[in-house]
């Protein structure tokens, strides 16, 4: 991204939806990197981010997503 990277998108995103939404009507957050490895990963959900994917994306880890943001924010994600 050209202003900011997805660590900092995620934790100005998450920042905004604390102060002004409850946490029934937050948005999933779903890293999707070519980066790989625990390190990232454990970046990625210390800024606030839901799920995280390596690339590429198979069928079986997009279902697996689409089942857990069903799960943390069943509000937001009844037409998935």
């Amino acid at each position: 991204m050209p202003e900011c990277g997805g660590i900092e998108a995620a934790l100005k995103i998450k920042k905004f939806m604390n102060k002004h939404l409850p946490k029934a009507e937050q948005s999933f957050i779903c890293c999707i990197t070519a980066y790989s490895g625990k390190k990232y990963e454990r970046e990625a959900k210390a800024a606030g981010m839901d799920y995280f994917m390596n690339k590429p994306i198979f069928k079986n880890a997009m279902q697996g997503m689409l089942e857990a943001a069903k799960l943390l924010a069943p509000s937001n994600v009844n037409n998935l």
